[in-house]
C-alpha cells in the first residue's frame, strides 16, 4: 500500500520528507475534492465491514514498538520497495537501519511510532509527531500523522485498523469494546490526548486517502504541485481530524 507523507516543516530525524510513489502532476480541483469527502460518512459503514472480513487472514496482526532486532526486516522492506526511499533515511547496511529503529524509540516524547507487525515480522509503520506543546501541562496540542505498509500489509484493510486505532488512541477514544485485537499495547499506555491531527497524501494516491478516511480525517485543502517527482508534478492534499 502506498504511504503518506511527512512534509517539510515537520522533521524527524529518521524521517525524510516526502512520499511513496510516482504519479501524474495533474491538478484537482479543491471542489472536487472537498466533494468527493461528503460521501465518506456514507461509504464508512460498507468499508468497515469489508475491512474486518479481510482481517480475518491477519488474525496474528498486531501493533507494538519497534525492535533492534527488526533491524534486518526493515532493511529488507527498504530493498525490496522502491516507494520507501522517500519514506525512510537511504539505507545501505544492517548499521543505517539500527539507527533508523533507534529514532523510532518510545523514549522520544515528541514522537509515538508504532510498527505493524504480522507472524512476528515489522511489514509496516504507523507514526505521529507530536506539536505545539505546553510548557507548564507539558502536553503536546497537535500531531502529524504518517503511515507506510508493504509486504503483506498491502491490500487486506490492516493499515486503515491500525491507523485508526492509533489515531483514537492519541485522541482519547480508543474503545476497547470495538478495536480490533491488534492494539492491545494502545489499551495499556496513556493516550497523549491530543485535540487535533494532521497528515497529508498525495492525489495520486488513493490506498493512502482510504486510510485517511476510513480514519475520520477530512479533506481541507490542496497543495498544488507539492511534490516533485521523477519529473512529473504531484498535488497533495491536507486533512485533518478533530
Amino acid at each position: 500500500m502506498p504511504s503518506n507523507y511527512l512534509p517539510a516543516g515537520k522533521t524527524l530525524k529518521t524521517h525524510r520528507a516526502g512520499s511513496s510513489s510516482a504519479g501524474t502532476g495533474s491538478s484537482v480541483p479543491l471542489d472536487k475534492v472537498l466533494g468527493h469527502v461528503a460521501i465518506i460518512e456514507l461509504e464508512r459503514t460498507q468499508m468497515n465491514e469489508s475491512n474486518t472480513a479481510q482481517l480475518s487472514v491477519s488474525t496474528s496482526a498486531q501493533l507494538r514498538y519497534w525492535e533492534a532486532e527488526d533491524a534486518q526486516t526493515l532493511l529488507n522492506l527498504y530493498k525490496a520497495n522502491e516507494d520507501l526511499h522517500r519514506q525512510l533515511p537511504r539505507l545501505v547496511k544492517l548499521a543505517d537501519a539500527i539507527e533508523s529503529i533507534e529514532g523510532f524509540s518510545s523514549a522520544h516524547e515528541d514522537r509515538a511510532i508504532f510498527c505493524v507487525d504480522i507472524d512476528g515480522e515489522a511489514c509496516g509503520l504507523v507514526g505521529l509527531s507530536f506539536e505545539a506543546k505546553d510548557e507548564v501541562t507539558g502536553s503536546f496540542d497537535r500531531a502529524w500523522v504518517w503511515y507506510w505498509s508493504a509486504g503483506e500489509t498491502r491490500g487486506k484493510g490492516l493499515m486503515k485498523q491500525a491507523v485508526k486505532a492509533v489515531c483514537d488512541w492519541a485522541m482519547g477514544r480508543l474503545d476497547i469494546r470495538h478495536c480490533w485485537n491488534g492494539c492491545k499495547l494502545l489499551c495499556e499506555i496513556e493516550s497523549p490526548q491530543i485535540r487535533r491531527l494532521e497528515l497529508g497524501y498525495r492525489l495520486n494516491n488513493p490506498a493512502s486517502a482510504k486510510v485517511a478516511e476510513f480514519s475520520g480525517f477530512v479533506v481541507e485543502g490542496v497543495e498544488r504541485a507539492k511534490f516533485k517527482i521523477d519529473g512529473e508534478l504531484v498535488d497533495a492534499a491536507i486533512a485533518a481530524r478533530l
